[in-house]
């Protein structure tokens, strides 16, 4: 059974973790239950995982120093904003949900209407995150963290598309039973993030190497969620009378 490392450096079972996410985010666990919500668990944690590979990678080395990695500062900001995402998704998959179920074309309708409404609140948030780094980084962590300014900009666009693919994620191919399809996204992202970062945190700054990686990421499930979003959500043909 995979064993994930929590912060505080005790091992656990993933399953334990996922439970666990599932009754603080107030969602019954069950079999199908955790299907629906370990999108979310993955992406939330994946920033966390990349963090931990750039930090191990830096011990091998032997220039990690805990006092001295700042850079972590600009990845709690950037989380904190993206956890925003989830009770707008918790409150919103049930109504979806049955939605999808009872009339597939009003679900869609929904969608196409509301989906940049949804997302706009953290397009403002990365705006505001990529044109004032500089001034957040002073007020928030003071002049010695001005380092984490260009991973804070680089990474400040993660909260849009976390947003952005989770109306097409979660509340149409997960919502409508494409489930099998969505993990094959996941898988897809998985593949990405070794090839981008195996190579690129020798190449860089390592950080540097893992919020681009992020950000690439974010944006590969964005693109591919929408594309199949707009290849699947056609309205049911009327019927024809013979």
């Amino acid at each position: 059974m995979r064993r994930v490392t929590h912060r505080s450096g005790h091992h656990y079972p993933a399953c334990r973790l996922l439970g666990a996410y599932a009754l603080q985010m107030g969602i019954p666990v069950g079999a199908t239950a955790l299907d629906d919500v370990r999108h979310v668990f993955v992406e939330e944690q994946v920033m966390h995982v990349r963090y931990a590979q750039a930090v191990a990678n830096l011990e091998k080395r032997g220039s990690y120093r805990p006092r001295r990695v700042r850079e972590q500062r600009a990845y709690r900001l950037v989380v904190a904003i993206r956890m925003l995402v989830s009770p707008t998704v918790t409150a919103l998959y049930p109504h979806m949900s049955h939605m999808a179920v009872k009339s597939r074309d009003q679900a869609i309708r929904f969608l196409k209407k509301h989906s940049l409404t949804l997302a706009a609140p953290f397009f403002a948030c990365s705006l505001i995150l990529l044109a004032f780094a500089p001034l957040i980084t002073k007020l928030l962590y003071g002049h010695k963290y001005l380092a984490t300014i260009p991973l804070m900009r680089v990474l400040a666009f993660s909260p849009f598309f976390l947003a952005l693919q989770q109306v097409y994620s979660t509340f149409f191919m997960l919502a409508f039973g494409y489930q099998k399809e969505w993990s094959k996204v996941i898988f897809k992202a998985t593949v990405l993030n070794f090839i981008l970062l195996i190579p690129m945190i020798y190449g860089m700054w390592p950080p540097m190497a893992v919020a681009i990686t992020g950000l690439v990421l974010d944006a590969f499930v964005t693109f591919v969620t929408f594309q199949f979003y707009r290849k699947h959500a056609v309205s049911t043909p009327a019927a024809v009378e013979l």
